[in-house]
């Protein structure tokens, strides 16, 4: 892609941030977690490949919106298993 195209491309902030504890934790605790995939602009569960697909933790404000979005993925996980 030619240079000046990129200069037209918006800009992608990245953010730096530790995971919380307890939010790994709680995925680290569930018996037969999914996995979880980090890739692409949107967070999502399949459950035909029982795999959770988040975007690059970078790319979330704060810990807390990226651990908020996990969980409710989680949660999704948790309303396929019961039906």
């Amino acid at each position: 892609m030619p240079e000046r195209a990129l200069e037209n491309l918006p800009r992608v902030e990245a953010h730096e941030h530790d995971p919380i504890e307890a939010v790994e934790r709680t995925i680290a605790g569930m018996p037969n977690p999914p996995a979880i995939e980090h890739g692409g602009t949107k967070a999502f569960y399949s459950s035909t490949a029982d795999r959770i697909t988040m975007p690059p933790r970078n790319l979330f404000v704060s810990a807390e919106e990226y651990g908020s979005t996990v969980l409710h993925e989680i949660g999704t996980v948790a309303s396929v298993l019961v039906g």
